[in-house]
């Protein structure tokens, strides 16, 4: 595969530089434990890729050395001041003396060789590694069901799926002191309800990281003093979401058998109480008296509107046969026409004119009602004599 390819391959599918700095601050904690425990601390980071985490450790203190297999990765860490050995990783670290490094690190490797390769390495790793040195395995999580069964396959380098009890036995084997396994970087349904499949396949940890010492001290040490395990972002097993994918389920059954069990208790006393001769004749009694009532309401609401019609028909005439005999008095028409207009009105009713409309109930209407009345008395007012005068009388 050309060297070109896989520089444009990780731009693409990896991230960005920035976003894997994030991802890597998981191991700030084991940093700061180095820089406390190593007066030179020095790393060896081997398939350095496009130098995220060697230039982290460069920058906090670290005597940092990459190793590189594809030229365009190299060179493209070494444009930007990082110090990278090119080649295969396997043949230079024999080249590097014993008891040299204090930190080594494969991010993302272990899965593009093959076993024997993988126990080589892990072997000369052991090697070059300090006393009190520490070695971080980084792969993808097959146990991610999304990784496993996809992601994995997308990179063509991809040979080797790694089971993580295999490679820690593998470093027990070497002779490697303790070794210990984390699950991290939860997928993006990590969030999702308990009560959702879509976590169990998306959302459980998407990286496996494996972190081992050489010498008891420093397991003590690590023991005794957990503060750099506050960094790493956990992430949950397959099995683990599964079982809160259950224990969600059985809580849902569980409320969901109490509220039949409710229900079935409160219609048995119903049915009893409905065989009962008392209530029988008290659903008779309710019976007649609703069919009773609903009589009443019809006969109610025919009187009311013939009661309605008998009520417009007298006001009209009442109103046009006071109109014909005051319209010679114009202030006493007024102040009748008032009190008839408060009349109406209580009953939902205008004049207008000359006829008795029904007002509407929507008060936005009747105001938009006055306003267009009020223009017209206006526009009538300025345009004739009559209604000047009759304002003169009035006032």
């Amino acid at each position: 595969m050309e060297a070109e390819f896989y520089l444009d391959f990780e731009n693409n599918f990896r991230g960005s530089r920035n976003q894997i700095r994030d991802i890597l601050s998981n191991y700030d904690g084991l940093i700061q434990y180095v820089l406390d425990t190593d007066d030179h601390p020095r790393l060896l980071d081997i398939g350095s890729g496009r130098g995220e985490w060697l230039q982290k450790c460069s920058d906090l203190g670290f005597e940092s050395i990459g190793i590189e297999i594809n030229s365009d990765m190299a060179e493209f860490c070494e444009n930007i001041g990082l110090n990278i050995l090119r080649g295969d990783a396997i043949s230079l670290l024999k080249d590097i003396p014993d008891n040299s490094f204090s930190l080594i690190s494969a991010f993302h490797i272990i899965e593009h060789i093959d076993f024997d390769s993988i126990n080589t390495l892990c072997i000369e790793c052991k090697r070059i590694l300090k006393d009190n040195g520490l070695l971080i395995l980084e792969t993808p999580s097959i146990d991610n069901l999304s990784i496993s069964s996809r992601f994995f396959h997308i990179d063509p380098t991809h040979i080797n799926p790694i089971n993580p009890d295999l490679l820690a036995f593998t470093l027990g084997r070497i002779g490697y002191n303790m070794v210990r396994i984390f699950y991290l970087n939860g997928g993006p349904l990590q969030d999702e309800d308990k009560y959702s499949l879509t976590r169990i396949f998306n959302g459980v940890a998407q990286d496996l990281s494996l972190i081992a010492t050489k010498s008891k001290a420093t397991t003590l040490k690590l023991n005794n003093n957990k503060s750099w395990e506050q960094s790493l972002k956990f992430g949950l097993t397959t099995i683990d979401a599964a079982v809160e994918f259950d224990h969600q389920l059985r809580l849902s059954l569980v409320n969901n058998e109490e509220e039949i069990r409710s229900l079935r208790s409160r219609i048995y006393k119903l049915e009893i109480l409905l065989n009962t001769p008392i209530y029988k004749c008290m659903i008779i009694l309710s019976q007649d008296i609703e069919k009773k009532i609903i009589k009443m309401i019809k006969i109610y609401k025919i009187l009311m509107q013939w009661l309605k019609k008998i009520l417009r028909f007298n006001l009209i005439f009442l109103y046009n046969f006071l109109q014909k005999i005051l319209s010679k008095n114009m202030i006493i028409f007024y102040l009748i026409c008032k009190s008839f207009d408060k009349i109406t009105r209580c009953w939902g009713y205008r004049f207008k004119y000359g006829k008795l409309i029904k007002m509407s109930q929507k008060p936005k209407e009747d105001l938009q009602s006055i306003y267009a009345d009020e223009r017209k008395l206006d526009l009538h007012y300025n345009r004739f004599i009559r209604p000047k005068n009759i304002f003169n009388k009035l006032k």
